[in-house]
């Protein structure tokens, strides 16, 4: 406002907001220390959660190493499984074959003697 004086501030009021920026100020500083703290403690940690997952990896490879033979002999195991099922099916095939092509010649051995035996007419 024109012509508007600004109040004057007293020295004690002076005084008073140069303690609460001072008391602000080293609040802002311990703050910005802790969070420093912080900042490097999670630095430390993601060093750390590296150089585990570095050793892990290795660990993870070396098991790896270790254990191919087992795999691979469980393969074989299971390629040997697929091979003896498809003996035992082909197997049961002829035995079915083989009983349904008896079973139809022990008829046509039946009929023809039958008819040999007895002629029509």
């Amino acid at each position: 406002m024109p012509g508007a004086e600004m109040p004057r501030c007293t020295d004690e009021k002076l005084f008073q907001l140069c303690r609460d920026f001072e008391e602000h100020k080293n609040r802002f500083t311990l703050h910005e220390q802790r969070e420093i703290e912080k900042f490097d403690r999670i630095i430390q940690a993601q060093e750390r959660n590296t150089q585990a997952i570095g050793e892990l990896t290795i660990q993870v490879s070396d098991l790896v190493g270790d254990t191919r033979d087992i795999v691979q002999l469980h393969r074989d195991f299971q390629g040997v499984a697929r091979v003896g099922t498809g003996v035992q099916a082909f197997s049961l095939w002829c035995l079915k074959w083989g009983g349904i092509l008896g079973a139809l010649g022990i008829s046509i051995n039946w009929i023809v003697e039958h008819f040999s035996k007895h002629p029509p007419g």
